[in-house]
């Protein structure tokens, strides 16, 4: 059985310059990552998840988000093909869900 996490992380430059990755699982639990770069940070995060049992780590993306998705890709992320539309803030929306394996 595959365990999947499908929650938003943040990525930040601290005071030091030691680049920190945070996912939020649920209240009070969390798993984080350190590292000289971004991208390193995200690595260790997802070491962390693979801690706590996870498999796979999907999420979406905002389609037009062009930045964000090339930092993603870069990493080593890809789209499953998987698409949807938020209308919830009154307007739409488009997101493409993003995957990797965590092992």
């Amino acid at each position: 059985m595959t365990r999947a996490v499908h929650v938003p992380y943040t990525v930040e430059q601290d005071g030091d310059g030691v680049w920190c990755a945070h996912a939020q699982l649920r209240p009070g639990v969390g798993a984080n990552g350190e590292g000289a770069t971004s991208s390193d940070a995200v690595a260790d995060l997802r070491e962390a998840l693979v801690e706590l049992g996870f498999d796979a780590a999907p999420f979406w993306v905002l389609e037009h988000n062009h930045r964000a998705r090339r930092f993603y890709q870069a990493g080593g992320w890809s789209t499953d093909g998987a698409t949807k539309v938020d209308d919830s803030p009154g307007f739409p929306i488009a997101e493409i869900r993003y995957y990797r394996p965590l092992k």
